[in-house]
């Protein structure tokens, strides 16, 4: 097998950073050390792929998604880790990559720790013991998850501030589980309450935050702790730096924590499922108070909360008949300079008759604050071409789709068949024809094969739609997004 790039995977979970540079470049080194005592590869390019902060239950990290990408371009033909526990930790997951996925891909997959080698396996199924090992990691994920999240519970319980410090705030050098006065940013959350309880609407508290350059909390983070965010590298050389957006100051607004009172406990963390968060019952928040220095007094932070709650049932009121009112695609259309979910916008005027006309618009409020073009667009524009790019999508056509109607007929007729043969192949293993080991490898095909065949049936039975005109319905059920570039669409993402 003729190899073209070797893919090395690293990945940690750890949020020190220091501790996180420190295992990444041992693990790094271990692979390295590995491959240059191998002839077999010396002659072979390199690929480093690496997730920092990132679960090996989930899925979607960074790196991960780039080396599965490359994978299915054909750029790497071999994927290197230290262990199986580095490329992922849910057992069923990892199992269908190693036993389906990458041999399927002609991917050759070594996991130095676990002695594994798809390359030298007899067949394309995990060993026993690289199964046990896989198995163990998924039983400790979860154990160890319910274990973690009550001694942080304990912990929080006693004071200690776990989490990346809100800004205004800064971690204590003499202890890194507590937060004090951040100098250089507290003043501008003095500045946003103040004048927010004052009459500035959340938008022009972001512009005017803007237009005084004023640091934002992604910037500091990156000052504080070394985090980079990617979004404020999007725009170009000559606009590196991040900005002030409505929702940023609006967190600002609802963060009780700035009142000098630690609120923990607003998220419960399932740890063992990846990322997934589930918000709460405010009810239910834990609250320590007198924690911290504060930055605003109660009083204030009441005021706010107060003109927010207002705001919200004054939006409910003007927007009583749906988000979706003014268009179907509303929510869908997105904008591919920065991929932030378009704004509706409608300019009325009257024509020379005095006739009212609307103009309807989808505009990225995200590039506006930015400084750069809108990207403006007019809605029916987008709604018809999103309409004919649907219909040559789906290719309906009524007798394609009563042809294959008929065809159902066949299908279940060969998954009888296949369903016989199990029944038949069972005799032979009972009979000692066949082991055990070629019975369920067997009978595994099989149902694969019984699997696929029903999964033409019901494709089949929801393809043809008598499609009039766009409808949420139907949107809904075949369209992920819509970018737009330059007032034009640009792509279709379809589910």
């Amino acid at each position: 097998m003729m190899y073209n790039k070797i893919a090395i995977y690293s990945r940690i979970s750890v949020k020190d950073y220091q501790l996180e540079n420190q295992s990444i470049e041992n693990q790094k080194k271990y692979i390295h050390d590995y491959l240059d005592n191998l002839l077999e590869f010396k002659a072979h390019e390199r690929e480093e792929y690496t997730d920092i902060g990132f679960s090996g239950t989930n899925e979607n990290r960074p790196e991960f998604k780039r080396l599965l990408n490359d994978v299915k371009n054909k750029k790497i033909s071999c994927i290197i880790v230290k262990d199986l526990s580095r490329f992922m930790r849910d057992y069923i997951k990892i199992g269908d990559y190693l036993e389906n996925i990458f041999p399927f891909l002609g991917v050759r997959f070594i996991s130095i720790n676990d002695k594994y080698d798809n390359l030298k396996e007899s067949n394309t199924a995990l060993n026993i013991d690289t199964q046990f090992k896989s198995l163990l990691y998924d039983f400790y994920v979860k154990d160890i998850s319910v274990k973690l999240k009550s001694a942080l519970i304990l912990r929080r319980k006693k004071g200690d501030y776990l989490s990346i410090p809100p800004y205004g705030y800064m971690k204590d050098p003499k202890y890194k589980h507590k937060i004090i006065i951040d100098p250089k940013t507290y003043k501008v959350v003095k500045k946003i309450f103040d004048l927010y309880v004052n009459g500035h609407s959340i938008r022009s508290i972001a512009k005017i935050l803007n237009e005084g350059n004023v640091i934002t909390p992604s910037e500091r983070k990156k000052e504080l702790f070394n985090i980079t965010y990617n979004s404020i590298k999007k725009y170009g050389e000559n606009h590196k730096r991040n900005v002030w957006m409505s929702n940023t100051v609006s967190t600002i607004l609802s963060n009780e924590n700035y009142t000098g009172t630690y609120v923990f406990n607003r998220f419960n963390n399932i740890i063992s499922n990846g990322s997934k968060t589930i918000q709460v019952d405010m009810k239910n928040w834990e609250r320590i108070y007198n924690h911290h220095t504060p930055i605003i007094s109660i009083e204030v932070f009441l005021k706010a909360t107060e003109k927010k709650t207002a705001q919200k049932r004054i939006n409910k009121k003007v927007d009583n008949s749906g988000y979706r009112k003014h268009s179907v695609i509303q929510g869908f259309t997105k904008c591919k300079n920065c991929n932030h979910v378009m704004a509706y916008v409608q300019n009325k005027k009257c024509n020379s008759n005095g006739q009212l006309i609307i103009y309807r618009y989808f505009r990225c409020l995200t590039c506006k604050i930015k400084g750069f073009s809108s990207n403006l667009c007019k809605v029916e524009e987008i709604e018809n071409e999103v309409f004919n790019l649907l219909l040559n999508k789906l290719n309906i056509n009524k007798n394609k789709y009563l042809n294959k109607k008929k065809d159902n007929g066949n299908t279940l007729k060969k998954i009888k068949e296949l369903e016989s043969s199990i029944s038949s192949l069972f005799e032979k293993y009972k009979f000692g024809f066949i082991t055990k080991e070629e019975f369920i490898s067997f009978k595994k095909n099989i149902n694969k094969k019984i699997d696929i065949l029903n999964r033409k049936i019901n494709m089949c039975s929801d393809e043809y739609i008598d499609l009039q005109s766009l409808s949420l319905e139907v949107v809904e059920k075949y369209i992920d997004s819509i970018l737009i570039k330059d007032g034009q669409v640009f792509e279709v993402i379809f589910k």
